[in-house]
């Protein structure tokens, strides 16, 4: 009874939250600190969504940083951005107050379990946190409304692409499916092109937005629905001996397919802004691909970050750093193997993928293998360079970071070429937060005073 009970939160936790293909793909893309958007969150899904209110959580669904950013894209006066303001504040105060209700009661359903480790209190918190997620969704359009109404004509044509942008940067990290999350218009941002080179992309991008924005639109509102008949399916299941019916393996199915159609355009549009650029843009610009679609194969590894710092040793010999130069390019080498075969390893899984092999809670033998031969190169490769550097030089390396938060030293094959980081756009994206020390940036990592994400 309990396995089959715990097979049923897993079904419940991925069809409730249509994770389509690849909720298994991706060990590491999610949970903890969510790293590029993977699922978090445990039974608190099956309460009828992601943590009670799509990606967003009990967080507020538009930021004071959003609304600053709209305004600036819509060249408000000092007039509008008083109104916008003012929209704002009486918006926050009231969507707080229904957000700290469903938190309490959230947290009180967490102490209950804790206390009695018996899972079926979960089922008490799916309609408040149903509700909750409908009053999010309802605040975020009313006030969206609102602002809307301050414009003139002409800021008006400006309006669809801000609509556009929002639904990328809102609901695009809710995919699961490799290329899935991946905005093509934010990596080609972050490139930071010439004029020129934008000049050349820009009309792929536009286009990319158009056709992008329907599908990603028709995903949303299937996994929306899908979010909303958790516990009702959850039910079902257990009802049913612990086995999907009909129903859900149709409504993972359409999951399915729409997840890779925005996956598919993505790509496509990937691979048009790629042909566009210079080759040495374009080559960088295939490594930001590979790192936002396939994240647990090519995340740093601690290998790169120890390798890096040696390069930097002021006091190497000539034949130390001969030897460093000679033990980063074989590392790279056979990491590139392994990267090449985790992609395909990875992707063969996601095609594979169905709600029979979640019941069977069926991992990947290949991506384990890989893991296995990724972790083995790694030790080799510490090993030689420690026997490179003196011993006071092998002290001086950076400490190894054992829980990975920064992506570091996993177990997935991951790494990047010379050291790089993930992008910081692919951390967990937070609210920033507003208060009397002033406001911190995106990362949520700002000095603001304040308690709340505003």
């Amino acid at each position: 009874m309990l396995r089959s009970l715990a097979r049923g939160v897993a079904l419940a936790v991925v069809a409730g939250s249509m994770l389509t293909a690849s909720a298994l793909a991706q060990p590491g893309g999610g949970g903890g600190d969510r790293g590029r958007g993977g699922p978090g969150g445990g039974m608190m899904m099956m309460g009828g969504g992601m943590g009670g209110g799509m990606m967003g959580g009990f967080d507020p669904p538009v930021t004071s940083a959003q609304l600053d950013k709209y305004a600036t894209q819509l060249k408000f006066t000092d007039d509008q951005k008083e109104a916008a303001k003012a929209l704002f504040d009486g918006y926050f105060a009231a969507f707080q107050s229904k957000a700290d209700a469903a938190r309490k009661k959230m947290d009180d359903v967490r102490e209950q379990f804790r206390e009695t480790r018996d899972p079926s209190v979960w089922t008490s918190v799916g309609e408040s946190m149903q509700e909750f997620r409908k009053q999010r969704t309802e605040a975020e359009k009313a006030f969206m409304a609102d602002l809307k109404s301050l414009l003139t004509p002409e800021q008006e044509n400006t309006w669809p692409k801000i609509e556009r942008e929002r639904r990328r940067d809102t609901t695009m990290r809710m995919g699961f499916m490799s290329g899935e999350r991946m905005d093509v218009v934010a990596m080609v941002d972050r490139m930071k092109l010439s004029p020129e080179q934008m000049a050349t992309v820009t009309p792929i991008l536009d286009a990319y937005e158009q056709e992008l924005d329907p599908a990603l639109a028709k995903r949303n509102e299937l996994m929306e629905n899908a979010m909303g008949q958790g516990m009702q399916m959850f039910r079902r299941m257990m009802d049913n001996g612990g086995a999907p019916d009909d129903e859900m393996t149709k409504m993972f199915e359409d999951g399915r397919k729409n997840a890779m159609r925005v996956r598919d355009i993505n790509r496509r549009y990937a691979s048009q802004v790629e042909a566009a650029l210079p080759a040495e843009v374009a080559s960088k610009f295939r490594d930001e691909v590979n790192r936002e679609s396939y994240p647990a194969v090519y995340r740093q590894r601690y290998a790169n970050t120890a390798l890096t710092a040696a390069e930097a040793f002021p006091d190497l010999t000539d034949a130390q750093k001969q030897s460093i130069q000679s033990l980063r390019e074989g590392y790279q080498r056979d990491l590139a193997q392994l990267q090449d075969k985790g992609k395909k390893a990875q992707d063969e899984q996601e095609a594979n993928f169905s709600l029979q092999n979640m019941m069977a809670f069926r991992g990947n033998d290949a991506m384990r293998e890989l893991r296995t031969q990724g972790e083995a190169l790694d030790t080799r490769t510490l090993d030689t360079l420690k026997n490179i550097l003196t011993p006071e030089q092998a002290a001086k390396l950076p400490e190894r970071n054992q829980g990975g938060r920064r992506g570091e030293d996993r177990v997935e094959i991951i790494g990047g070429p010379g050291g790089d980081s993930a992008p910081a756009d692919n951390q967990r994206r937070r609210a920033p937060r507003r208060g009397g020390g002033g406001e911190g940036g995106n990362n949520g990592n700002g000095n603001g005073g304040g308690n709340q994400p505003r």
